[in-house]
């Protein structure tokens, strides 16, 4: 589904940037691209420009199975929203962020420090 969405938002895309926003390398993203394409999701265009490249497309099936899912996630969302007051849903919100601000500064610091530890050996 990520595929599907990202496409939806980011439809004629070459597959080295669609890996890139997948945060994918792009051996794994052929694999899910040729599932993708036998389903009858997506479509693989040639570059009119760069023949060595393919852009990728959703499919009117593609775009169908999106729109769906949208709406299934919608009316979930909804659902599960339903007990929360409108102050409640902003201090969850404002705790998440706070959360993931964390969590990305935490990152970069482990990320530093495996790199200090490789150049030390």
């Amino acid at each position: 589904m990520k595929l599907l969405s990202i496409l939806w938002s980011n439809n004629d895309i070459n597959a080295k940037e669609l890996a890139e926003l997948m945060e994918i390398r792009p051996p794994s993203l052929s694999d899910a691209l040729d599932r993708a394409e036998k389903r009858g999701e997506i479509t693989r265009v040639r570059d009119a420009k760069d023949l060595r490249v393919y852009r990728i497309r959703l499919t009117d099936l593609g775009r169908q199975q999106v729109s769906s899912r949208r709406s299934e996630y919608e009316k979930v969302q909804q659902e599960i929203e339903s007990c929360l007051t409108q102050e409640e849903k902003q201090v969850f919100i404002g705790l998440c962020k706070k959360l993931s601000e964390r969590l990305a500064d935490l990152s970069e610091h482990s990320t530093e420090k495996i790199s200090h530890i490789e150049e030390d050996n």
